[in-house]
């Protein structure tokens, strides 16, 4: 008895649907390196919330958009791709925020402000990497903001301050960073 093996296109492209679909349905980290919750082995991600302004602002697909223009500053809570991050002394001047406190990082991770010629950024970096100093960046640990304050590591001090920042501190460099 012979058998068919031919398969009709409409099986193959069924059959990639629903493989395509349940390799979706997997749960797992995002490249952003957010909270999660490894003590149970579930590795549960979840987007920080960022105190913008008056308003909680989602992190995910949005940003705290920290404006400044002269003295005047502002936080709204917009797009991403709406808040692109400029160098701190541009006119205006834009800042996207991605966290406001180091319990919206992972384990491992530290909120962390960064300030270079082509632009600025807080977001969660590496804790070894959260305060450091070269030639074309500067990073600086977030140790005060509207929704936290916390103890500089490694013995720095809160003491850094940035005017598109009001209410906010970051931890000084100690002369080896």
């Amino acid at each position: 008895m012979a058998v068919s093996t031919k398969v009709s296109k409409s099986a193959v492209w069924l059959l990639f649907g629903v493989l395509g679909f349940a390799g979706a349905a997997t749960p797992a980290c995002s490249a952003t390196i957010y909270s999660c919750d490894e003590s149970n082995g579930s590795g549960t991600c979840t987007d920080p919330i960022v105190k913008c302004g008056e308003a909680d602002c989602a992190i995910g697909g949005k940003v705290c958009c920290f404006r400044r223009a002269g003295t005047l500053t502002s936080q709204t809570c917009s797009d991403a791709a709406d808040c692109a991050e400029t160098p701190e002394a541009a006119e205006p001047a834009r800042t996207p925020a991605e966290c406001d406190e180091h319990s919206d990082c992972r384990a491992g991770y530290l909120c962390s402000r960064v300030s270079a010629s082509g632009g600025s950024h807080t977001y969660c970096r590496l804790a070894a990497e959260a305060n450091l100093s070269t030639s074309t960046a500067n990073w600086y640990e977030v140790c005060e903001s509207s929704v936290a304050t916390s103890t500089c590591s490694g013995g720095r001090t809160c003491s850094e301050t940035a005017s598109a920042f009001p209410g906010w501190k970051f931890c000084a460099h100690l002369a080896s960073d």
